[in-house]
């Protein structure tokens, strides 16, 4: 009997062991030998758990042990073993072994490894929560969609009915100045739209990665001087103080898209000028530092405007976004230019930072890597 006994044991592929009051292994069979890759049942007999060390957390199967070895059985109590130099998850049932007076000399166990389940339910959890992180961001990404279509109807409103009530009206006048100043507000509505148009061209471009550089070798004065020439002019008319240096050799040379670099700076600046108000400044700083064959171009854009809330700060470069300030004061937009600006610094092998504090102003730094 003993010996069919055994070799029943160490058929069954369940791994088996029993214990005596003290809690020391008294036996176990082959599937349990050879599941933590022991010799033999020398390794194992006469010894605790804590004294063999194969249990992460030895502790909470201790308490279980006393738990059966006062009457109670347990089933499925899920635990972490070392076994073969990895960690295992299993599920261990236990039940007290009576004597023939109905006392308690021993318990019997047996577990089941769920490694591989619990692998599974773990990565199915990572993928609903990155699910419903993907979920929420869309739903943002909606909202902010939601609201920009609202914004772009007034915003593409008010420069058509410009362009269309100004050019209807002027058909019959012959008056030069008021035809040259209506044909002022007629470019500048007609030169609003084509920004738009272009920012909503762009963003498509880069969500689809078809964007194109047409990297030439230029030299950097040449774009600066097109940033100054833009910037200053729509400072003046707002009546802030504008600087831009100039920290690099009059004669140095970038292999780059001039149209992008200058594209990341004038929406930097813009942004600046829109939220300072009038007798405040915006200072830009260009700098290169030249490694190896590479240039380093960082263009820093401080002002003393409005600064951006501690809260929007996070979102200041998500798409469609804009934090809610007064309309008539700092206008509207599209809220695409910044996103636009990191984006294609990114392109460029850089990125955008910002430091703001509400009410005092803020600092956007871009940096941007070319060759020479």
């Amino acid at each position: 009997m003993d010996e069919l006994l055994s070799r029943i044991l160490n058929t069954t592929q369940a791994c088996i062991f029993w214990k005596d009051t003290n809690r020391r292994y008294v036996g176990v069979n082959k599937a349990f030998l050879d599941y933590f890759g022991f010799a033999g049942e020398a390794v194992v007999l006469g010894k605790t758990m804590e004294e063999i060390g194969f249990h992460k957390k030895p502790s909470t199967f201790g308490a279980d042990d006393l738990k059966v070895l006062s009457g109670t059985a347990t089933v499925m109590v899920p635990g972490i073993c070392i076994a073969r130099g990895e960690e295992r998850h299993t599920l261990v049932s236990k039940s007290p072994i009576y004597g023939e007076n109905g006392e308690i000399i021993g318990l019997v166990g047996s577990f089941i490894d769920v490694t591989e389940q619990k692998r599974y339910e773990e990565k199915i959890e990572e993928l609903n929560k990155k699910l419903e992180k993907s979920l929420k961001a869309e739903k943002h990404t909606q909202l902010l969609m939601n609201e920009f279509l609202s914004r772009m109807r007034l915003e593409i409103k008010k420069p058509v009915n410009a362009i269309s009530s100004l050019s209807y009206i002027d058909r019959d006048i012959d008056d030069a100045n008021r035809l040259r100043g209506d044909m002022a507000r007629i470019y500048a509505s007609s030169h609003y739209l084509g920004k738009l148009t272009n920012d909503l061209l762009d963003l498509k471009a880069m969500e689809g990665q078809k964007l194109i550089f047409d990297e030439q070798r230029i030299a950097l004065s040449e774009i600066t001087d097109g940033i100054e020439t833009i910037a200053a002019d729509i400072a003046r008319t707002k009546n802030l103080d504008f600087s831009l240096e100039r920290d690099f050799q009059p004669d140095l040379c970038l292999l780059c898209d001039p149209g992008r670099v200058q594209q990341v700076a004038v929406n930097m600046i813009m942004n600046a000028i829109n939220f300072t108000d009038s007798g405040g400044f915006v200072n830009v700083k260009l700098q290169v530092v030249e490694k190896q064959s590479k240039k380093k171009l960082t263009i820093t854009v401080a002002d003393n405007g409005c600064g951006i809330g501690a809260r929007f700060l996070p979102q200041i470069f998500d798409p469609f976004s804009q934090e809610k300030r007064n309309p008539n004061k700092y206008g509207t937009g599209s809220g695409l230019g910044l996103t636009i600006a990191k984006r294609l610094a990114k392109a460029m092998h850089g990125d955008i930072t910002v430091e703001s504090e509400e009410d005092l102003g803020s600092t956007f730094t871009a940096s941007m890597v070319f060759g020479g």
